[in-house]
């Protein structure tokens, strides 16, 4: 794992890109400074979703079985079939979503939480895009779990956030072509 650095240059967390047979697997790794009732309530609950995450889910995610995940804030916007594969409570939740298998995994870490995120996907050239996408995601889902209120990064609204900046960094980090 890379660390990844923001603003003053401090670490913020750490990610990863690897090959899993025809499958990519992007982890971003990230310590929230917050308890993991709350952040599992923010990776779970369907208002707290459609705050920071890029889809709005039908039901709260705590249970196994089909969802409905909308775009989040995109009006009409299809649902993209989604199925809750596994929970365990406070601890690991993992969906696909559309054909991607995304998982969560929360550990206390010290004074705060620790949340792993995997996102399972085959189509390598998106990788620059989803971790652009995550990056932002990860920071408003930070903010709203240290109780503030954070402006919603995703989809259009991801461009006036610094999606473009994230995206041509990671590309390049992967020594891939921005576009």
């Amino acid at each position: 794992m890379t660390d990844i650095r923001e603003g003053d240059g401090g670490a913020v967390g750490r990610f990863d890109l690897a090959a899993n047979g025809e499958h990519w697997v992007l982890t971003m790794e990230r310590r929230i400074r917050t308890d993991a009732d709350t952040l599992w309530r923010c990776l779970t609950e369907p208002a707290s979703l459609a705050r920071w995450a890029p889809f709005a889910p039908d039901r709260p995610l705590t249970g196994t079985g089909p969802v409905r995940l909308w775009a989040a804030h995109v009006e009409d916007a299809d649902a993209r079939a989604g199925l809750v594969l596994a929970v365990q409570p406070g601890h690991r939740l993992a969906f696909q979503w559309g054909p991607d298998l995304v998982t969560w995994s929360v550990a206390t870490a010290g004074d705060g939480t620790r949340l792993t995120l995997g996102h399972q996907f085959s189509d390598h050239g998106q990788a620059p895009a989803y971790a652009a996408g995550w990056q932002l995601c990860l920071k408003g889902l930070a903010e709203l779990a240290a109780g503030g209120n954070p402006p919603l990064m995703v989809g259009e609204q991801a461009l006036q956030y610094g999606w473009m900046d994230w995206y041509v960094w990671y590309a390049r980090y992967w020594q891939m072509e921005p576009f």
